[in-house]
């Protein structure tokens, strides 16, 4: 069932406040979330100066999001800022990617990313020990979950998937 949840918004700690809601992704969300996933990969990529086979990545992207879960946050006019893709475990969740758009990131280590926390909450995630999610964790992801007081522990794909 959808949630509405209060969100951190705008450009920095005294973003506005708006309404959003986390409910499962539709089948229209879909290409959406590829696409960020797709984009916010190349981009850590070209950073890191890595050669990656973009078609194999796309297969995996697209096989995490069909045979996993997503949960979408979406604001009143349907746009999404943010989706985790997910596996959940009896004790908690793996998280396989969490993207949030830039508008409604945190940009300073003292204010807390509600739709971050909200998304993962939604997935299950145990905020209260460290976060299992699948390798790659990015240093840009690294770096989120220690200004939001995260602690990320990396496990092998191969364990959570088939």
């Amino acid at each position: 069932h959808p949630r509405d949840r209060r969100q951190a918004g705008g450009a920095g700690a005294q973003g506005p406040q708006v309404t959003s809601t986390i409910r499962p992704m539709a089948a229209d969300d879909r290409p959406y979330v590829l696409e960020t996933w797709r984009r916010s990969m190349q981009q850590k990529s070209r950073k890191n100066q890595r050669d990656v086979s973009h078609s194999r990545a796309n297969r995996a992207r697209e096989r995490l999001a069909d045979e996993h879960r997503v949960l979408v946050a979406s604001v009143a006019d349907g746009s999404i800022i943010g989706w985790i893709c997910y596996t959940p475990l009896r004790s908690s969740s793996v998280v396989h990617y969490l993207y949030v758009r830039a508008s409604f990131r945190a940009h300073t280590k003292n204010h807390d990313s509600r739709v971050s926390r909200d998304l993962m909450e939604a997935a299950g995630v145990d905020l209260a020990k460290p976060v299992l999610a699948t390798k790659p964790v990015t240093a840009r992801g690294r770096m989120v979950a220690a200004s939001n007081g995260i602690r990320p522990h990396e496990v092998e794909q191969a364990e959570v998937m088939p």
